[in-house]
């Protein structure tokens, strides 16, 4: 661990920004010691870590590209679906059953890591509302007065 001097000095460069390496150089380190202790640092309360990183554009770049591109996967992953969908009808044997199902189960794990959140509900979802919608409907039925 670094001297209560170098772990100020450390804190004072991390605060104004400054990357890995440089701090590395002030307090001549290697880039990789003065990472260990900056993470230890920061687990320690000790440093604030950063939210918007030193490869930050890099990040946002690839969140973009990821982003652009999440419409199209999405759209893809369904087309595959509906593939799947079509070739239910044909399969005639256990195994071409067997590999139906592993690839329609890949599809629908797909369908969710892309769209966690996204519009699709599944059935249990449903069929909660529908209870929810139930009960209040005999709950109404119990406030008319006569």
């Amino acid at each position: 661990m670094p001297t209560e001097k170098e772990i100020s000095k450390i804190i004072e460069l991390w605060d104004l920004g400054k990357s890995y390496g440089e701090i590395a150089n002030q307090v001549n380190g290697k880039r990789s010691t003065v990472q260990g202790w900056i993470e230890s640092l920061i687990k320690r309360g000790r440093i604030v870590p950063r939210t918007n990183g030193i490869h930050t554009q890099t990040k946002n770049a690839n969140n973009a590209r990821i982003e652009y591109c999440l419409e199209k996967r999405i759209a893809l992953i369904d087309r595959g679906m509906k593939k799947l969908d079509d070739m239910l009808d044909s399969i005639d044997k256990p195994s071409g059953m067997r590999d139906w199902y592993v690839a329609l189960g890949v599809a629908i794990d797909k369908r969710r890591l892309e769209q966690p959140n996204g519009t699709v509900k599944s059935g249990l979802a449903e069929i909660r509302e529908k209870l929810k919608a139930e009960r209040e409907d005999l709950n109404n039925v119990g406030d008319v007065s006569g």
